[in-house]
């Protein structure tokens, strides 16, 4: 889109997750907050010709803001990391577990992420997996995470210093990241999921988990929302930019 068309959204563009490093070990995060019909009105301009074929063929309007939402971020954060400009030429493709594939540049991955009007995603090497996942907070779903939470998990969460349905909340978001990390997607038993670690930093806070303890997360809220993004814990990304960067992008919310 051009700047002009951006006016009715904020985003922040990420180039670089890791301080100091080029080539395979790099990553971009992307995030967008827009109004639900902007991607809409300019998808001819962002989608590739055999998206927007599928696309076509799209009904219901829910489907349809998160194809577009999701494409687009996914889009912008390919082409932060590999400096293809042209959006229409990257194409996303589904793969058999309805993960996002990215087609044409070689160990190029992207995680997506949207909910309400924020979308995000983070184009990563397949040497450095990463997932990004994005919640909205809501009392509403307070007795559904609950019930998944483990007693061990609920005594973490106790002196984190946030509400216990924002914890509640960062915990799932936090797995939701993981299962886009193991390309499960939660169709796995949530325990396996389950965290050993929550850790309240300077603005955001680290998780880890107990079966997968190559990996930790980084979480920060924003308002009613919350983003987690997980990465392999030999590889953390600078903390402090990651944390500023999804700060600026929810910070119209």
């Amino acid at each position: 889109m051009e700047n002009a068309e951006m006016d009715q959204s904020r985003e922040v563009r990420l180039k670089h997750l890791f301080n100091n490093r080029d080539g395979p070990e790099q990553a971009a995060l992307y995030m967008v907050q827009m109004r639900e019909n902007l991607h809409r009105e300019h998808a001819a301009a962002f989608l590739h010709p055999g998206e927007w074929e599928f696309f076509g063929t799209l009904k219901f309007e829910r489907r349809i803001h998160s194809y577009l939402a999701g494409r687009y971020a996914a889009k912008n954060a390919v082409s932060l990391l590999t400096g293809e400009r042209d959006l229409r030429s990257i194409r996303i493709e589904r793969g058999c577990f309805n993960q996002p594939v990215v087609i044409g540049w070689a160990n190029v991955q992207v995680s997506i992420t949207h909910a309400g009007n924020a979308a995000g995603a983070v184009a990563f090497h397949e040497a450095v997996p990463m997932g990004i996942d994005i919640e909205r907070v809501s009392l509403s779903a307070m007795e559904v995470l609950m019930n998944q939470a483990s007693p061990r998990e609920l005594e973490l969460m106790q002196p984190i210093p946030h509400s216990l349905e924002r914890v509640l909340t960062l915990s799932w978001s936090v797995k939701e990241a993981l299962s886009k990390v193991l390309k499960t997607g939660l169709t796995v038993p949530t325990k396996l999921l389950e965290l050993n670690r929550l850790e309240a930093c300077d603005g955001y806070v680290i998780s880890g988990f107990a079966n997968f303890m190559q990996y930790e997360a980084v979480s920060t809220f924003m308002g009613s929302d919350v983003c987690s993004i997980v990465y392999p814990k030999r590889r953390p990304p600078d903390l402090g930019v990651l944390r500023h960067a999804v700060q600026q992008a929810f910070q119209y919310s």
